[in-house]
């Protein structure tokens, strides 16, 4: 009698290669019919590691990871296993409303990457979010929600931030200067990398009030965002990595330590 235990494993552990599970679970259910529904149960949550949810009006793009409407999305929520949802590690959404917005990051408590753009979540949703790391935020979102220093909630997501994106696709260079950004970064020790993404065409600022903290980077985006957090979600190559790699770069010297502005095409100060 072959029996199997469903088991949660580590959540830092490093999982086999899809290909490799795919025929380890092909294996199993070919040799016992019988275990395909508790197969069901292991695979699942596998579809839902990485959830992206776009604007209506978004550019369609290629992806193997779910794309889902906030109709489609608010529907798992509803009939799905929270333990399932529990599983979402990467999560994109784009001009929800409120209410929907903080419904699923509520559920999706295990989120490590988080996306929201165009999406008036409310900050203490975010107080379930124990395991996230990386924030990519609108920055007419962060200043209009966010930049209450003495909110405790505001205080205790920060902190517990390693990395933070600011997308800025109008390219409203005023905005970017904001003095808020600066003084509430700057307070901010457990961040290692700090993006303000803007258009291809934004002019940049000689300067910025970021400017001397080793960790900011501005990126002027060519390539698409949604396309670019889906590759990274996947392979990890997103500008996220083109930042950290930046960011080393100019410490070992293979870049100009003033430097703090790049494109995410041009590449030459690698070495």
């Amino acid at each position: 009698m072959v029996s199997l235990q469903v088991v949660e494993a580590p959540r830092d552990e490093a999982g086999l290669p899809l290909e490799l599970e795919r025929i380890i679970f092909e294996i199993v259910a070919s040799s016992c019919p019988k275990l395909i529904p508790v197969l069901m149960l292991l695979v699942e949550p596998l579809l839902y590691r990485a959830i992206y949810c776009s604007a209506p009006t978004a550019p369609p793009v290629t992806t193997k990871f779910p794309k889902l409407d906030s109709k489609k999305l608010l529907s798992i929520i509803e009939t799905k296993s929270s333990k399932i949802l529990h599983s979402v590690r990467y999560l994109f959404i784009e001009d929800l409303i409120e209410e929907d917005a903080n419904r699923v990051i509520g559920v999706c408590s295990n989120v490590y990457q988080l996306f929201e753009y165009y999406t008036p979540s409310h900050i203490d949703t975010f107080a379930s979010l124990h395991y996230l790391r990386r924030l990519t935020i609108g920055l007419g979102q962060f200043l209009n929600r966010w930049r209450r220093r003495d909110d405790w909630g505001v205080a205790h997501i920060l902190t517990q931030l390693t990395h933070i994106e600011f997308m800025n696709t109008e390219g409203n260079g005023d905005l970017l200067n904001h003095v808020s950004i600066d003084d509430t970064m700057r307070e901010q020790k457990t961040l290692l990398c700090i993006i303000a993404l803007v258009p291809k065409w934004a002019a940049t600022a000689d300067t910025h009030p970021l400017a001397d903290d080793d960790r900011f980077v501005c990126v002027q985006q060519h390539g698409s965002y949604r396309t670019d957090w889906l590759r990274g979600a996947d392979t990890g190559e997103d500008y996220w990595a083109l930042a950290d790699g930046f960011i080393i770069a100019r410490k070992t010297g293979q870049a100009e330590p003033s430097r703090w502005c790049i494109t995410d095409i041009d590449k030459s100060w690698r070495s």
